[in-house]
């Protein structure tokens, strides 16, 4: 008995959904139990007939809720989850065949844990062999620790498109912000270093993410009209780093992703597009405040 449930966070990916469920028939170790937490209005007709045809195994349980956003989904699903641990990948994600095996194997060894981080990769397969400077950073370091590095890390970020979580160790930790809605893997990684949990990295639990480039987070990223991130992105970052720390103690963190937007030259060449960016920070910062406020 493996006692691992899979909870799985989807949303208007009916494709992917099924696609995943078939790799996942395929293991050779399954899950003892897969929640689904679907927060899509609705689907084609022929997409609804191959969910409805996986749906049957009986070891799937699902949920359709109407509540929007990942963090929520995936509380959700831990709070409906049976066995000890628990294991997130996202919906657009392809598996090895040997994928839960590798989990299993963590398990079953001597190795004092209570989070598992696992490799993440593009569609080219691509893995990089060296950190940046940012990684010694003595409060946001680990964040410079991805999962695409090909070594073992202590105090690894916990992406949640591939990591294992011990259920009890996730209920003590609240589970996910749900006022979050990029960042929130990252934050429950701080918030369990800081309660003196372990996390681990383990490069050879790997997967394939589809659309790695920005996971779930696909509703506030850099606009497609203004070409720079709006205030609701840098709401998320500047609401993470206060929420944790100060900015002081962020500003290496702060300053990792401020720096690719205002160096552009085309940034600089524009001064009312620097305008706009300069303002889309300020609001960040005090629609953060707010949210901490409330």
């Amino acid at each position: 008995m493996n006692s691992i449930s899979l909870v799985i966070a989807t949303l208007n990916r009916g494709e992917d959904l099924v696609s995943l469920l078939n790799q996942i028939d395929n293991l050779e170790v399954k899950p003892q139990e897969i929640i689904i937490v679907d927060q899509s209005e609705d689907y084609p007709p022929n997409i609804k007939k191959l969910i409805d045809k996986v749906l049957l195994n009986n070891y799937i349980n699902y949920h359709h809720i109407k509540t929007k956003g990942a963090s929520h989904a995936r509380n959700f699903g831990v709070s409906m989850a049976l066995f000890e641990y628990i294991i997130f990948i996202d919906d657009d994600v392809m598996l090895p065949p040997d994928f839960f095996d590798k989990y299993l194997s963590v398990i079953n060894s001597d190795l004092d844990f209570d989070a598992i981080a696992g490799k993440v990769l593009g569609l080219d397969e691509k893995t990089s062999y060296s950190l940046p400077k940012e990684f010694n950073d003595q409060n946001f370091g680990f964040m410079f620790r991805p999962m695409h590095y090909g070594y073992p890390l202590e105090n690894s970020d916990l992406g949640s498109c591939n990591m294992m979580i011990k259920t009890s160790v996730f209920l003590k930790l609240k589970g996910f912000d749900e006022k979050l809605k990029r960042l929130e893997d990252s934050d429950l990684a701080f918030r369990l270093l800081k309660k003196g949990f372990k996390s681990y990295y383990n490069p050879s639990i790997s997967l394939i993410h589809k659309f790695s480039l920005y996971g779930a987070a696909r509703d506030i990223t850099i606009s497609k009209i203004r070409q720079y991130p709006s205030k609701e992105y840098w709401q998320q970052y500047f609401y993470y780093v206060i929420k944790n720390s100060t900015i002081y103690q962020g500003k290496t963190f702060l300053l990792f992703y401020l720096k690719p937007v205002f160096i552009k030259k085309g940034m600089l060449l524009r001064p009312l597009r620097l305008f706009y960016a300069l303002k889309s920070v300020y609001n960040g910062y005090h629609n953060a405040k707010q949210i901490l406020r409330k």
